[in-house]
């Protein structure tokens, strides 16, 4: 016996949000949407660098600060 496995598969905008709830307003919004017609969504691996946005440009330039301002 065979079974069916719908995936959704999503071309990820990158934006700046420019909070943390923001990000995760958007992120929600696309996991809505592909569970409604799918069993497994796929993000492409960047999906979740733009989270680093909300620590701000300065941060960034130096990536190994950033994931440190992360964690704080």
């Amino acid at each position: 016996m065979s079974q069916s496995i719908r995936i959704a598969s999503a071309q990820y905008l990158i934006e700046e949000p420019k909070t943390l709830t923001e990000f995760l307003n958007k992120l929600t919004r696309w996991v809505d949407e592909g569970a409604r017609a799918a069993d497994l969504l796929v993000f492409p691996e960047y999906g979740g660098a733009e989270v680093m946005a909300v620590l701000g440009r300065e941060h960034n330039r130096d990536l190994l600060a950033a994931t440190r301002g992360c964690r704080n």
